[in-house]
């Protein structure tokens, strides 16, 4: 009999990447989503259309089936508007969690939060810390995995964006006096190993990162980067008062 699988935020590249690596001779797989019209593959998956900050949707989601295992990706992750932050990536894994701790409990919950969740790390990465919480307060069986910053995506915005301004400028701007360091991992290695961790090495109860094995601050591997392409590439630094300022902005000037 296959056990059934439910894949928040279905439509992610990084996820489209995953369940495509589930077998399915042992998994029904279920997906969530606000446009299934974004999933590339949609044969042997059942795709659930909706918005996960209405609970009536997640509800209806757990009357029709039982879930062995559910990985939870949907997210907000580059937004001007930090109240979206909150209100999905926190607000919407509340109301989750507490369905299935009413209708589901007792299954594998893997969440899919960020290297950056943190007090620090601004709206993105305190939303993930606040719902990481929840999710160990709340379920029996949690595995939390931050992977860190994922390159090669079709996307071009985070670490990708990097690569590509780092290749192609002349002049790049980046925050001052920022210590912190990158570890890039690949989309493709980052799937394998999230993989690995919810299918074959069963982990429970932990809270894993997916990192890649060197680390850079932001001016290092702009450099490294820009060197590769044979790039001559100048760097400026920005006082974070002035990106602030700038962000804000941005939030006033855009519609």
């Amino acid at each position: 009999m296959k056990n059934n699988i439910l894949i928040t935020g279905i439509t992610s590249e990084i996820l489209q990447k995953l369940y495509l690596k589930i077998d399915k001779d042992d998994f029904n797989i279920f997906g969530v989503t606000r446009d299934k019209s974004k999933l590339q593959k949609q044969d042997n998956i059942t795709v659930f259309e909706g918005d996960l900050t209405d609970k009536n949707f997640i509800t209806k989601i757990f009357t029709e089936n039982k879930y062995d295992i559910i990985i939870h990706g949907a997210a907000v992750t580059h937004s001007f508007d930090e109240k979206k932050y909150f209100e999905i990536n926190l607000d919407a894994t509340k109301v989750l969690a507490d369905e299935i701790k009413e209708s589901n409990a007792g299954c594998k919950f893997a969440f899919i939060s960020s290297r950056t969740a943190g007090l620090k790390s601004g709206g993105y990465g305190l939303s993930k810390l606040r719902a990481e919480e929840y999710i160990q307060t709340n379920l029996e069986k949690c595995l939390i995995l931050r992977p860190a910053e994922i390159f090669g995506s079709s996307k071009k915005e985070g670490i990708d964006k990097l690569i590509k301004d780092a290749s192609t400028k002349k002049i790049l701007f980046c925050p001052a006096n920022l210590k912190s360091k990158l570890f890039p991992i690949h989309i493709d290695d980052a799937v394998n190993i999230m993989f690995d961790y919810i299918f074959n090495q069963q982990a429970n109860n932990q809270i894993l990162t997916i990192n890649g094995n060197n680390g850079y601050t932001f001016i290092e591997l702009a450099k490294k980067i820009a060197k590769k392409n044979n790039n001559k590439l100048f760097i400026i630094p920005i006082p974070k008062p002035v990106m602030f300022l700038i962000k804000y902005l941005l939030i006033f000037l855009l519609p």
